[in-house]
C-alpha cells in the first residue's frame, strides 16, 4: 500500500467513525437535547455544548487537513451549518468569557457555505455554452475561491449562488430544523 492510499483509507475511516459517532444513540439524545434548548434559547446547555464540540472537532480536522473539505461537505454540511446559526447566541455568550471557545467551527461555516455555493454552481453550469464551461473548469483549478463570482457574472440565477444567499435560505430554515432535530427520532 502506499502513502496516498493509507492517507486515503484513513480520512474515509475517520469520517464513518465520526458519522457514527454522530448517529449513535447517545448522540442522538443529545442533539434533541440541545434543539429544545436552542428553540428556548437557554443560556448554557451541556447537550448543545457536545453538539458544538462534535462540529469543532471536524472543524479541526478539515482545518488541520486530515481531511478534505468535499468529504466533510458531504458527510455533515446540513446539520453544521444549521446548528451553527441556531446556536450563534450560545456561541456568542461562551465566547465572551473565552475567545478560544468553537474558534475552528466559526472559522469552518464560511468554507462549507462556499463550497455550498462551488456545488450548486457546478450544477448549474453543468447547462450553459461550452466555452464558458471550459473558462469554468480552467478558472476551477486556478482559483477555486473565485469560481462562484465567475459563474455569477454568467449566469442568470447567480443570487443563488453566492453563499450570503445559501446562508440567508439556512438562516430561515433553522426554526423547522430545530423542530425536526426534537422530534422523537
Amino acid at each position: 500500500m502506499t502513502w496516498w492510499q493509507g492517507r486515503f483509507t484513513t480520512r474515509h475511516a475517520i469520517v464513518l467513525q465520526l458519522g457514527k459517532d454522530w448517529d449513535s444513540e447517545e448522540m442522538v439524545e443529545k442533539r434533541k437535547t440541545a434543539a429544545i434548548a436552542l428553540q428556548h434559547k437557554e443560556p448554557q446547555n451541556s447537550a448543545s455544548d457536545a453538539v458544538l464540540d462534535f462540529f469543532e472537532t471536524l472543524a479541526f480536522y478539515e482545518r488541520r487537513n486530515t481531511l478534505p473539505l468535499e468529504l466533510v461537505w458531504h458527510q455533515f454540511h446540513y446539520w453544521a451549518v444549521r446548528y451553527w446559526f441556531a446556536a450563534r447566541m450560545r456561541v456568542e455568550h461562551q465566547q465572551s468569557a473565552e475567545e478560544s471557545t468553537w474558534e475552528d467551527f466559526e472559522d469552518f461555516v464560511p468554507r462549507l457555505l462556499n463550497f455550498e455555493a462551488y456545488v450548486i454552481c457546478c450544477q448549474r453550469f453543468r447547462k450553459t455554452h461550452p466555452t464558458q464551461r471550459v473558462a469554468f473548469y480552467l478558472l476551477r483549478y486556478l482559483a477555486p475561491g473565485l469560481v462562484w463570482r465567475f459563474h455569477a457574472s454568467c449566469h442568470a440565477h447567480r443570487n443563488e449562488c453566492q453563499p450570503s444567499a445559501i446562508e440567508d435560505a439556512i438562516k430561515a430554515d433553522c426554526d423547522r430544523f430545530l423542530r425536526e432535530e426534537a422530534e422523537d427520532k
